[in-house]
């Protein structure tokens, strides 16, 4: 079995309040709850998304995900896990066009791989953007090339 087949179809990514405590759907409001299709029953359940696998052009299993007009209650304060494990946000800067946003980075394990897992949190006029990606952290090869062909085999 290869790591495409072993890294599960999904993983979860979990907002934070800076207390801990989960992000519910209630905080983000009804008109949020309503535009999502998501009941009214269902707003004391934790905000959370399962970031579905997707296959990269060289053959690797990463996980994509980006939504804007979330209204996180505690706004750049927000705290993101990915795969269970919290990714550390820098300091906010201005993003390319000049809004507010903290980025972090950690590693993460998806089904016994290492992946990184690299998180964008913005401010802007449609309350905050967020974006996720976890890819597969490159071997530790020092920066020495491969020996092994890619794509193709040696005929001998």
């Amino acid at each position: 079995m290869n790591a495409v087949d072993k890294a599960p179809h999904y993983i979860m990514v979990d907002f934070l309040r800076p207390t801990g405590e989960a992000v519910c759907l209630t905080d983000l409001g009804v008109a949020f709850m309503k535009a999502q299709a998501i009941p009214p029953g269902n707003g004391p359940l934790a905000f959370r998304i399962a970031v579905e696998k997707k296959i990269s052009k060289a053959g690797n299993a990463f996980y994509d995900y980006v939504q804007n007009a979330i209204p996180f209650p505690d706004g750049l304060s927000t705290t993101v896990r990915v795969a269970g494990a919290i990714v550390p946000m820098g300091t906010p800067h201005p993003s390319q066009r000049g809004h507010p946003t903290r980025e972090g980075s950690a590693p993460v394990m998806v089904a016994g791989i290492p992946y990184t897992a690299t998180v964008y949190l913005t401010e802007s006029r449609s309350p905050f953007y967020v974006k996720v990606i976890a890819h597969k952290t490159p071997s530790s090869a020092g920066g020495i090339p491969t020996r092994v062909p890619r794509g193709g085999r040696i005929v001998t």
